[in-house]
């Protein structure tokens, strides 16, 4: 399976993401199901043709029979880089090129998933029924229309940074939202599980109503926890707080 992708040498296990990726000389691998088959093709066929700009994206690797998962198993390049420090408005202006990147795929296009993150996601914009439907982050959300574009939805552990080279984005969590969206969730996570200060919050996104989209994003994030089977992980709780405090 490791050569049918090309990699080569013993597997080293990754650290980060939920810890199941391995690096195998200049190929990662990691498990994946059928589910995500659609999504594979997707980023493979339709979108990796069309993404243009200094950035550099973790596609899909076909084996060598052309095959996107194989044993139980997909394949991207390994991209050298560091997942910085700190660093945060630099990650936010990341995960807006990212969006750049992708301006000319439609959003439309992108397959529809059913795992508790799309399911979380679909709920925090309301197009679905959630278990936090009566949380108090619900009085700041408001039915404004907003452009969606291809966005990199978990761009906070999941960006590389070189000295020499463009950024990347690896592990790609696609959702067709609005970009300033996909910045309140990087700012979410730095917030509540980096150090970030509060006050980022207010100073990191580019968008007006920028609180609303941290709202979502707390949603997004902590019914994720629920859809999962855990309760919301404690740390978003200072977060909340200091949303609705700024709200009041």
């Amino acid at each position: 399976m490791v050569r049918a992708f090309g990699g080569a040498g013993a597997p080293q296990r990754l650290a980060g993401g939920q810890g199941t990726s391995w690096l195998c000389g200049d190929v990662v691998l990691k498990p994946a199901d059928v589910a995500g088959d659609a999504t594979r093709h997707w980023l493979h066929d339709v979108a990796r043709p069309r993404v243009t700009g200094e950035l550099r994206v973790a596609f899909p690797l076909a084996a060598q029979d052309g095959a996107l998962r194989v044993g139980g198993w997909e394949a991207t390049p390994r991209l050298p880089g560091t997942r910085p420090t700190g660093r945060w408005l630099e990650r936010a202006d990341v995960v807006r090129r990212c969006a750049l990147a992708f301006a000319a795929v439609d959003p439309g296009g992108l397959p529809r998933r059913d795992d508790p993150w799309a399911v979380a996601d679909r709920a925090a914009w309301g197009e679905v029924g959630g278990p936090l439907a009566a949380h108090p982050l619900h009085r700041l959300l408001t039915a404004r229309h907003r452009q969606p574009a291809i966005v990199h939805g978990d761009a906070a552990g999941n960006t590389l940074l070189h000295e020499a080279l463009p950024p990347a984005v690896i592990d790609l969590s696609l959702y067709a939202r609005p970009v300033e969206w996909a910045v309140a969730v990087l700012a979410v996570d730095v917030v509540a599980f980096e150090g970030a200060p509060l006050d980022l919050l207010a100073t990191i996104g580019d968008d007006p109503d920028f609180p609303e989209l941290v709202a979502r994003a707390l949603l997004f994030r902590m019914t994720t926890d629920v859809l999962r089977g855990v309760a919301p992980d404690p740390a978003y709780e200072r977060v909340v707080t200091a949303v609705l405090r700024s709200s009041a």
